[in-house]
């Protein structure tokens, strides 16, 4: 069974949080780490800015940086290799920077069909969606499935009585749910 995959880019395949933490400190002297993030939404107020600086700000970390932002994980390319595979993976990202995305999935060997911009992704044509957003899982028709990935700002949400939304813990768990007959069967 083949399924259609959106694969988010950050918090999920780039780790540009790590990037922003590092450079922040070194600009305002803390000591605040990636744990820190801890909501998805309101995290911007630890760091003394606004939803709209943080984006503009990671934007351009895109922009300039990009082959800065370290892999989420070691052997992602291997990993998202077996993923397409069996499925079809797209890059679906709201993030706007989108050469510097490009730039980042081609130095870091990532295999993908299409790359796609939305900010909307839930209403999107994708039967399974791996990403760190807590808010996607409301946006999610029940017919839809999200791999939830974890990170800081999503460790609070119980997904125990969420039936289209499935906690995982890294690339490893994602290759074993897609390639598990008993997971694909009650999509």
């Amino acid at each position: 069974m083949s399924l259609n995959v959106a694969m988010d880019v950050e918090g999920v395949l780039a780790d540009i949080h790590i990037l922003f933490v590092n450079r922040y400190n070194e600009q305002h002297g803390t000591s605040l780490t990636k744990e820190d993030i801890d909501t998805y939404t309101e995290f911007p107020r630890k760091f003394d800015m606004t939803m709209e600086e943080w984006l503009r700000q990671t934007d351009e970390m895109w922009d300039q940086e990009w082959n800065c932002i370290p892999t989420i994980e070691e052997r992602i390319e291997e990993k998202m290799a077996k993923l397409n595979e069996r499925h079809n993976v797209d890059i679906v990202t709201a993030r706007v920077a989108i050469d510097g995305v490009k730039k980042w999935l081609k130095k870091n060997g990532i295999q993908y069909g299409r790359l796609v911009y939305s900010a909307k992704k839930g209403m999107l044509d994708y039967q399974v969606y791996i990403d760190d957003s807590p808010l996607l899982c409301s946006e999610l028709f029940s017919d839809k499935h999200q791999l939830l990935y974890t990170q800081p700002w999503n460790r609070s949400l119980d997904v125990s009585r969420m039936s289209n939304v499935t906690r995982v813990n890294g690339f490893d768990e994602i290759v074993e749910k897609l390639y598990s007959s008993a997971f694909l069967d009650n999509l």
